[in-house]
């Protein structure tokens, strides 16, 4: 569904910045559970932050 979308980047990125691990479906072309890998990773990138 997400091959060729050309704002996959942004969507993971607004995914992430949002809701992160409490969201469902695919977001940036990735599922629930790599997507909540990433945001763990995004977050200790960030210092932990919450946007």
């Amino acid at each position: 569904m997400c091959a060729g979308c050309p704002v996959i980047d942004e969507c993971l990125e607004l995914e992430l910045r949002t809701t992160g691990a409490n969201t469902v479906g695919v977001w940036g072309a990735l599922p629930d559970a790599d997507r909540r890998e990433v945001h763990r990773a995004w977050l200790r990138h960030r210092g932990g932050e919450r946007p």
